[in-house]
């Protein structure tokens, strides 16, 4: 087969598995996605092979994210990662590549690390000179994956934050109405609702505790009677009494 040959077989093979994929027709997805593998390893010579090859392992980082074997899907967005950072002008797979760990990632409950590969993405979008729809596509996803990681790591109003830029630029590329955007705005007013609710808790303890040490404070404490013939005991009691009530003080 001739260069250009090769990449259209291995292009359709990719494009055709990810309709499997999407299908759950496993079998034929890895099929095709291993053909592609096999035909790139053996062709080094072909023009766009690093191109081809970090597609090819994207799409099997997702077929074994699907999959839920998760070592491999990391070892193949790795790799492809790796590759791409070879390339020139490549940022809106490499932001994709950043996209796909993010999501790996989390589903490892590592969501520190998935954090990073978000926010990674956002910055190489966000300095790119390309503004097809893709990209502004995936740059939208990086701030909602963002405050996905965030509520993960319990960090709610940092997490809104990145939704609500995220919300922001959904509205204007998509409409209010879009799936997306619609996403944004149930996460939104969820966490909202959750922070609230947290904040009126904190309040609740806070008066309490404001409450008790008040009780505290103007609580005298009980002396036992005491005769006459006590009288030197008694006079000391009274100087424990006012170095006490110093101390709350």
């Amino acid at each position: 087969m001739c260069d250009n040959e090769i990449e259209d077989l291995t292009l359709r093979c990719n494009k055709l598995a990810m309709e499997y994929l999407k299908a759950q027709r496993f079998k034929d997805s890895f099929a095709l996605l291993s053909k592609a593998e096999t035909v790139l390893k053996n062709e080094e010579e072909v023009p766009n092979r690093l191109k081809l090859l970090s597609i090819t392992y994207n799409n099997l980082a997702c077929f074994y994210k699907r999959k839920k074997q998760l070592k491999l899907a990391l070892k193949y967005a790795l790799e492809s990662l790796e590759l791409e950072k070879q390339i020139e002008e490549n940022d809106s797979e490499l932001a994709s590549t950043h996209l796909n760990l993010c999501a790996i990632y989390s589903a490892m409950n590592k969501h520190s690390t998935g954090l990073e590969h978000a926010q990674e993405a956002i910055g190489i979008l966000e300095k790119t000179d390309d503004k097809s729809p893709q990209v502004n596509t995936n740059g939208i996803i990086a701030f909602y994956n963002c405050g996905a990681e965030l509520e993960h790591l319990h960090q709610k109003e940092e997490a809104l934050k990145y939704y609500e830029i995220g919300y922001k630029k959904s509205v204007i590329e998509f409409g209010e109405d879009n799936q997306l955007t619609q996403s944004f705005a149930m996460v939104i007013e969820k966490l909202n609702q959750a922070i609230s609710a947290e904040q009126q808790v904190k309040r609740f303890r806070e008066s309490v505790y404001l409450k008790s040490k008040r009780e505290v404070r103007t609580k005298l404490p009980f002396l036992s009677p005491m005769t006459s013939k006590k009288s030197s005991v008694l006079k000391s009691s009274r100087r424990l009494h006012r170095t006490s009530k110093s101390f709350f003080v």
